[in-house]
């Protein structure tokens, strides 16, 4: 198994995709993180297979939501 060269943003997103799905403001408040994108362009520039799927919040305005390719989808 080879090392996985991530910077410490995109270890902690890792992490957390490996229990959950992410969104762009769960990660400014869970973990500091402000460019989720970033973190994930690197995840999938290191071969893992991150799903993104588009949603509506309650005002219209759209976001994306990260999970792996092998977790169930959360609402």
């Amino acid at each position: 198994m080879r090392e996985l060269r991530l910077k410490p943003q995109a270890r902690k997103i890792l992490l957390h995709l490996e229990r959950q799905s992410i969104s762009p403001m769960e990660a400014l408040l869970v973990h500091g993180i402000y460019r989720l994108s970033a973190s994930i362009h690197e995840l999938r520039a290191e071969g893992f297979k991150v799903l993104t799927t588009m949603h509506k919040d309650a005002s219209g305005k759209k976001y994306a939501r990260y999970h792996m390719a092998n977790q169930r989808k959360a609402a």
